[in-house]
């Protein structure tokens, strides 16, 4: 089963793991062009994010999405055997081109996990319109807005 929590991981059994996914697209910008889909970037507003976290004593699991289906995606996460507590998934959106594959990610990881909450979150995408991405990712429980780097461990607390 995807995210699930378990103990079969000592190193996780009773830690604050969080998903952290940075998403990815369905194609490339650039159609027609050899190295479009060879172009794999960091998303190092999120790594910062992860660092934060990692220094408050969570557990930050990273994924960046790149040009994966998010099929493939979300069934790699599934062999990762990541163990989860009931911590919320972090998914950012670097740019809009992500919002496809952002959509595809949460609809699979809510029909595997409904009761999982999804946060939503990308300085440049989200600016401050919650209902276009709820329209865009409907299965997202909570969009963010601008930076996260002090609210990121109080979003973690959502019901």
């Amino acid at each position: 089963m995807l995210l699930r929590h378990s103990n079969n991981h000592q190193q996780y059994t009773n830690s604050k793991s969080v998903l952290m996914i940075s998403s990815g697209m369905i194609r490339p910008k650039k159609l027609n062009n050899p190295f479009a889909d060879l172009h794999y970037y960091l998303n190092y507003g999120f790594l910062g994010l992860a660092t934060i976290l990692k220094d408050r004593g969570y557990c930050p699991q990273v994924f960046h999405g790149h040009f994966e289906h998010p099929t493939n995606f979300v069934n790699n996460i599934i062999r990762t055997d990541i163990d989860l507590t009931e911590l919320p998934i972090l998914i950012s959106l670097p740019s809009s081109y992500a919002i496809e594959w952002a959509s595809e990610v949460c609809r699979l990881i809510k029909l595997i996990r409904p009761d999982i909450k999804i946060i939503v979150g990308g300085r440049w995408v989200t600016a401050d319109d919650g209902s276009w991405i709820k329209e865009k990712i409907p299965n997202v429980d909570l969009v963010v807005y601008g930076l996260a780097d002090v609210s990121i461990e109080s979003l973690l607390n959502i019901n």
